[in-house]
């Protein structure tokens, strides 16, 4: 049987100030096949200097024998000439998969006018998708962005197929929301619009000083893989079942104010090569 959850890729945004054939090497030294760089006015590319910079940071991630498996975007419509330029850029590039931006929840009594809204949106860019051959992807981001709660996500594609846009299944978000089993009920709702899988893990911790914290009395801090709530263990087998060809992305937030501590290039990157081999650990346990 074919091992699943081969195409693996590292998030290079939080490496910035490390060079692309620095940061490609470490992901190679980690068994992973490719990037995932953020095309963004806080990225590794700027969107106006996509059809100049992709094109080079491809070039330098090939000579270190690393690809561009995905991009992420800030791109919601359809309709921007930007967002023409750049998924034609990646297509030619042989991008297949890129991560849409994102809606924001705001107010209470919006949610009926904001499902309708990105609806329309995604309805479009999943046209555009299937014109150029590409796979959009919509993270379930907790908190206040638009798919923290996953059947929002489940009506935004209904009848869409998951091949030109689909769900960026991040399961510690999703826990984060899920509480007890709602994570699962949950899962069980979207299982067919799964198109990636973004791995990190969290861990409630006394205070509102890290994500979602509001009010709370305590807040979500992210951590290394296996050290938190993330139900990992249950998730896995039943991803790998419904989707076993899809991008992996590790996303430890490792450089971030939401983690348990603010880690350099290197610890970072440490800490990352550390999660690839428990994940790999889980995956070959079955």
């Amino acid at each position: 049987m074919t091992s699943p959850f081969r195409n693996t890729l590292l998030f290079a945004e939080f490496f910035q100030d490390i060079s692309l054939t620095e940061l490609a090497a470490r992901a190679r030294t980690m068994g992973l096949t490719a990037l995932d760089l953020s095309i963004r006015s806080d990225g590794n590319i700027q969107s106006e200097a996509v059809e100049t910079d992709l094109p080079r940071a491809a070039e330098i991630l090939a000579a270190e024998g690393v690809r561009i498996g995905k991009i992420t975007t800030d791109l919601k419509d359809a309709a921007d000439p930007l967002t023409r330029r750049i998924l034609q850029t990646a297509q030619a590039l042989g991008i297949r998969h890129y991560q849409t931006g994102c809606w924001i929840y705001r107010d209470f009594g919006s949610l009926r006018a904001l499902r309708n809204e990105v609806r329309a949106r995604l309805l479009d860019l999943a046209a555009l998708n299937a014109e150029l051959g590409l796979t959009g992807l919509i993270q379930n981001h907790s908190c206040e962005q638009f798919g923290a709660n996953l059947p929002d996500l489940d009506f935004v594609l209904d009848g869409i197929d998951p091949a030109h846009l689909g769900i960026y299944y991040d399961p510690a978000h999703a826990a984060i929301e899920g509480g007890g089993l709602g994570w699962l009920m949950n899962l069980d709702l979207i299982s067919d619009h799964i198109a990636a899988l973004g791995v990190k893990d969290f861990r409630w911790v006394n205070g509102n000083h890290r994500h979602c914290g509001g009010e709370r009395l305590q807040s979500a801090e992210f951590c290394p893989l296996g050290a938190g709530n993330t139900p990992w263990r249950e998730i896995l087998p039943l991803v790998q079942n419904l989707a076993p060809e899809i991008p992996v992305i590790f996303f430890g937030e490792y450089r971030d104010e939401n983690c348990f501590d603010l880690l350099s290039a290197e610890a970072a990157l440490d800490q990352t090569a550390r999660d690839v081999q428990i994940f790999r650990g889980w995956i070959g346990a079955g």
